[in-house]
């Protein structure tokens, strides 16, 4: 990587240390698979390495050591070429392994067990299993509150959607209600009309047949009056 230490591949441990290191990197991690196994915990496959499945959840952990960064300084031979030539590249920083290893149960947020003048990790292996049993449980009660909380919301959205439904039918008798009374109005309206002309216009032979299709028209508005009319009461589909 670009510290110059060696890069797992997938599919693999997630151990990054020091070549002077790294049999002692996988005595560490051969312990630790025994000891997991022999408590019913399994390896799995994992994104991109292998996880503990510790209680049915996938936890990461990752073996690695850490490094000092310092200034890097160039070489007398770097030096030299870069006087030849008037130019030369090299890093910022150099980066030296520590000889310390570490272990990170539960990837970027989880629990780091590592040497200390308390102890190598050697000694404190059963720490490790512990915080990976720890996740574990912590990782389990998140769903369960999660899934806890999804079963409050869908309640109160099955309520919700309730009381809207009851609010929709409501909001709709209360609009059949003032179509029916508008119509009931132009009804009226209409025979007011119909009886203001006939006193107007004094019995006028030539209207009566207008007076009385007025009047049907205003039954037919009025919600109080039941009665139909061929004409407007008839559903008319047009052909494409």
């Amino acid at each position: 990587d670009s510290r110059g230490m060696p890069s797992p591949a997938r599919d693999s441990f997630n151990i990054v240390v020091s070549v002077p290191q790294r049999k002692r990197a996988l005595r560490l991690v051969n312990t630790l698979i025994k000891a997991l196994e022999a408590r019913g915990h399994s390896l799995v496959p994992g994104s991109p390495h292998i996880d503990v499945m510790v209680f049915g959840i996938c936890i990461p952990f990752s073996l690695a050591e850490p490094t000092k960064r310092s200034e890097y300084e160039p070489t007398a031979k770097e030096v030299a070429e870069k006087k030849r030539q008037g130019y030369s590249f090299w890093p910022r920083y150099k980066f030296t392994p520590t000889g310390q290893l570490e272990v990170r149960c539960g990837g970027g947020v989880g629990v780091v067990v590592r040497d200390n003048p308390t102890g190598r990790i050697e000694e404190k292996l059963n720490q490790v299993v512990i915080a990976l049993a720890t996740r574990a449980v912590y990782v389990l009660r998140l769903r369960e509150e999660s899934e806890r909380n999804n079963r409050i919301r869908e309640k109160q959205r099955h309520d919700a959607l309730a009381r809207k439904a009851i609010q929709d039918d409501e909001s709709k008798r209360l609009e059949q209600l003032l179509e029916q009374s508008r119509s009931w109005q132009d009804a009226e309206r209409v025979r007011a009309y119909i009886s203001a002309q006939e006193s107007a216009l004094q019995q006028n032979s030539q209207l009566s047949a207008y007076w009385a299709w007025a009047r049907a028209k205003a039954d037919w508005l009025d919600p109080l009056v039941d009665t139909s009319d061929s004409i407007l009461d008839e559903e008319i589909h047009i052909p494409y």
